[in-house]
């Protein structure tokens, strides 16, 4: 028997910190738990458990339906940052998160389910369904796991140009799998792309275009990324592109880039698309776009702002534009923050509805997507009996914590570092995003080019 396999080999691995695959990790996470377990209940007994760091501030607005705070709670119980580790209850609030259009959030639901770790129940068949959401949504982190399923032949039939296509889309990190597929699968060396940036044009030029591999190309350009020379131009030319494909977070992007040109009406025609596929984030921006026309004088239908600003967990704003819906509580408009999703995947508008330029057909709702529970919701009491007035006058502009940077003034762009010949399937965590980070990734902060590294943005 090789001298690393068995025990020895495992228990030499984990002091060593060359662990090779997901379960060689959850043996090294239960067996730490069980030389760390008698210290953490001496701490519990003196000290008690609460939520602390990270967890703390997510928790707040993950409460109000705030899909970016549930990501973060959701991650923090994965990682065990804050909150004892518990992967079922990351499960849950992904699934919340992505039922708001969250597709980071169903990229982990995937990943989640692909490996079944913490009694989440293992599911090839599902953990593609999700993934493949996620990449149609824009969201880079699944396509590396979509490669191996193409490559493996798990769930869909072997197919090594499609794990090709994704490994490229999948970023710097795997560029040599990428390569190494292409020599599996016969590829003429000298036509093949020589960087990662080739591979985007490839994928992204054309008239059938994949609208990701031109998202992928925006970010290279905007931040420098995968060896460019950064131009803000040619990045911003990309990201029209992606949008004018369909591709939901490029959409997102593109009309909040709009917003901070003032160019509302054309923000309004993309981001109502977003809003309509049940992406969070784009309702809170396109509420905001209203509200500026509305004081320019533009005729919003009634009742669609306070909606929309509801549907974003945004309830501060409702309370304070709107004096009529002032006396409702949290619980009240989180119930009516629920029926606006459900109408909305009920009536089969998001995401699900498929995107141009993706290259496969998203998948319809995800089959396990349930709505929290709901309770006596009073909330239409405030819309019949207190009409919504207009008090265009009365707004202000304010100023809010940007959502992009949670008011840091700063946001994560990935870099590649040199491993030096080294390899390990440890990840680690972004001390600033809290997201997963492959060996030979790391994360470095720039200033946020949404409020121009200022924190806020005035609405």
């Amino acid at each position: 028997m090789p001298a690393d396999v068995g025990v020895r080999g495992l228990k030499k691995r984990i002091l060593f910190g060359d662990l090779r695959n997901p379960c060689e990790l959850y043996i090294m996470k239960k067996f730490l738990i069980s030389l760390l377990l008698p210290i953490y209940c001496i701490g519990v007994s003196v000290c008690g458990f609460a939520q602390s760091g990270l967890a703390a501030q997510y928790l707040p607005n993950a409460k109000r339906g705030v899909a970016y705070a549930m990501k973060g709670l959701a991650g923090c119980y994965e990682n065990g940052s804050g909150v004892e580790t518990n992967y079922l209850e990351a499960l849950r609030l992904h699934k919340e998160a992505a039922y708001r259009g969250d597709s980071y959030s169903k990229f982990r639901l995937g990943a989640l389910h692909k490996y079944g770790f913490g009694g989440v129940k293992q599911d090839n068949e599902l953990a593609f369904k999700y993934l493949m959401e996620a990449s149609n949504e824009g969201c880079d982190g699944a396509n590396s796991y979509l490669a191996e399923f193409y490559e493996k032949g798990l769930v869909v039939e072997k197919d090594l140009k499609m794990a090709i296509k994704y490994f490229y889309l999948s970023g710097n990190y795997y560029f040599e799998k990428a390569k190494k597929c292409e020599r599996l699968a016969g590829v003429d060396s000298a036509s093949a792309p020589k960087s990662v940036v080739e591979g985007y044009l490839r994928y992204a030029e054309g008239p059938d275009g994949d609208a990701r591999a031109m998202y992928a190309l925006s970010q290279a350009y905007m931040f420098g990324l995968n060896g460019v020379e950064k131009n803000k131009e040619l990045g911003l030319e990309w990201l029209k592109r992606a949008s004018d494909k369909g591709l939901t977070i490029a959409m997102s992007e593109y009309g909040d880039y709009l917003i901070l040109k003032e160019k509302y009406e054309e923000a309004v025609k993309v981001l109502e698309v977003c809003s309509l596929r049940g992406h969070q984030e784009s309702m809170k921006n396109l509420a905001h776009a209203y509200t500026i026309l509305e004081i320019r004088g533009v005729s919003i239908p009634e009742g669609v702002i306070p909606n929309l600003y509801i549907a974003a967990g945004d309830f501060d704003s409702v309370r304070k534009y709107y004096p009529s819906l002032s006396g409702a509580s949290d619980a009240e408009m989180f119930n009516k923050q629920v029926s606006i999703f459900q109408s909305i995947h009920e009536d089969g508008t998001h995401a699900g509805a498929g995107q141009a330029g993706a290259g496969h057909s998203t998948v319809g709702q995800p089959p396990v997507y349930q709505p929290p529970v709901q309770h006596n919701n009073n909330y239409n009491q405030y819309q019949n009996n207190n009409q919504y007035q207009n008090n265009t006058q009365q707004r202000q502009p304010v100023r809010v914590l940007c959502p992009h940077c949670n008011g840091t003034g700063y946001i994560c762009v990935v870099k590649s570092v040199p491993t030096y010949g080294t390899h390990t399937n440890v990840k680690t965590r972004c001390k600033n995003c809290s997201q997963l980070l492959d060996h030979g990734i790391v994360h470095v902060q720039t200033k946020c080019y949404h409020c121009q590294g200022k924190g806020y943005i005035e609405r």
